[in-house]
């Protein structure tokens, strides 16, 4: 299954973090600098936002619900770099934003098989 994938079988249950992204990405290529994951990560979030299946946000919203930010696909894919070079450390658990399933996505999900999440 292709790490797309598992992000989709990830967004059914819940938001997925961008830093649990980039661990698969780095656990995908178990190589590469920080620079090269984040690269390969911003790749992997622009596709999947470009192709309509997940939306991305934060936080912010009303008891901390989830915000898509009103952003186009490549000025979103630019906040995420540039909020993520700001850190000044690697990616952590709820740093910069999350990623939500569009009804696409989770349509694309179902059709998916299972997997082991952990």
């Amino acid at each position: 299954m292709i790490i797309q994938e598992i992000v989709l079988k990830k967004g059914e249950a819940d938001w997925v973090y961008l830093a649990e992204v980039a661990s698969l990405v780095q656990r995908d290529r178990s190589e590469g600098d920080e620079r090269t994951v984040m690269e390969r990560t911003l790749h992997l979030v622009r596709e999947l936002a470009e192709a309509w299946l997940v939306v991305i946000g934060d936080l912010s919203g009303p008891d901390g619900k989830f915000s898509p930010w009103q952003l186009s696909v490549t000025d979103t894919v630019e906040r995420i770099r540039r909020e993520w070079m700001a850190l000044g450390r690697p990616i952590n658990v709820g740093d910069v934003c999350w990623l939500s399933n569009t009804l696409d996505g989770d349509k694309r999900a179902v059709s998916l098989p299972d997997i082991s999440l952990d």
